[in-house]
């Protein structure tokens, strides 16, 4: 602005020895000048390497890094947690039970810490997940299950239960409502549908019949602990591994992904998460819609506005437009393959 001082300074020494006033040439030449310089200082201020720029970009790097120390404080805490306790969460306007397994901190980083946000846990590894609170996770029958948002059904005589799936309906005022779908697939038996005996031999089952009681009976253990624990934990990140091939919930990271992976790969290898006091296993369709269900519940609609990156294989969390209440890569990236 130095540019400007010097031409008011010198017409106010015009005026001060009596020239009162400046030529036609000399204004327009005047206003000329004062307009580039007034130009090239808010392109100073604004532009690509603009003050306010750069310090909008120290700012937003400042804040990441003071988050990612955080993130690493919140692991070692993970670190002394040796056992597994309850919290009781009151940001919804309900006390909300939230389990915290032994080896795992709640996130110290703001907007991290509470359910309505959407509550992050670390473990000692980085390793970050996101807890799905279910009030009632078992129903009887489908209109028990429609009115409390259950995610299975307890069959009474077999004593197994079955995922209940929900179909979304977007209002003209953007509001989302769900209802349990009609159907007469359901897990865990929808999982085997299409195998054959050849086909599941390739992966350690005997027989189709073997692999039903075996997916029935850990669909069973995910429904039980759900409704003890009044919720559960997704991880906050696609799928990735670690050096020594185990999966992880880590951001930054390519997912795991290959031609030759097929489900019953990813099946299995969701299991091998290494922690003793958590058991992990691909999600189920029940839990993804009971997710979806507790998002709704929070009149949170940014649902409508999430959207898939499609330019090519990209590191989980990369994408701030298909992240809500703090879950990343919700509609995964169609083209890492």
């Amino acid at each position: 602005m130095k540019g400007i001082d010097l031409i008011m300074k010198k017409l106010k020494e015009e005026l001060k020895y009596g020239k009162k006033g400046i030529t036609l040439i000399s204004l327009v030449v005047t206003i000329i000048v004062l307009l580039i310089l007034a130009g090239v200082s808010i392109a100073t201020l604004t532009g690509q390497n603009g003050i306010l720029t750069q310090a909008t970009k120290a700012k937003e790097e400042t804040q990441q890094a003071k988050d990612e120390e955080l993130r690493r404080l919140t692991a070692l805490e993970a670190a002394t947690n040796l056992e597994t306790k309850t919290i009781i969460d009151k940001s919804t306007g309900k006390d909300v039970p939230v389990t915290i397994p032994a080896g795992f901190a709640v996130s110290q980083v703001e907007g991290e810490n509470t359910v309505k946000d959407g509550l992050v846990v670390i473990d000692s590894k980085g390793n970050e997940f996101v807890w799905i609170p279910v009030e009632n996770a078992i129903a009887t029958d489908t209109t028990e299950a429609n009115n409390n948002k259950s995610m299975a059904l307890l069959n009474s005589s077999t004593k197994n239960y079955s995922g209940v799936m929900y179909d979304f309906t977007v209002g003209e005022d953007n509001s989302i409502t769900s209802n349990v779908r009609t159907t007469n697939y359901f897990e865990p038996r929808l999982s085997t549908w299409n195998d054959t005996d050849e086909t599941l031999s390739k992966y350690g089952y005997a027989s189709k019949e073997q692999f039903l009681e075996t997916m029935q009976t850990e669909y069973n253990n995910m429904a039980d602990s759900v409704n003890t624990n009044k919720g559960f934990y997704i991880a906050r990140y696609e799928t990735s591994v670690d050096e020594n091939g185990n999966v992880q919930s880590k951001k930054g990271v390519l997912p795991w992904s290959g031609n030759w992976i097929k489900w019953y790969n990813l099946y299995e290898k969701q299991k091998t998460f290494n922690s003793s006091s958590v058991q992990s296993s691909m999600i189920w369709g029940s839990q993804y819609d009971a997710m979806l269900n507790w998002v709704i519940s929070n009149k949170n609609n940014n649902l409508l506005g999430i959207s898939r990156d499609e330019t090519g294989k990209v590191a989980c969390g990369s994408n701030e437009k298909d992240v809500i209440n703090n879950i990343y890569d919700l509609t995964g990236n169609t083209f890492e393959w």
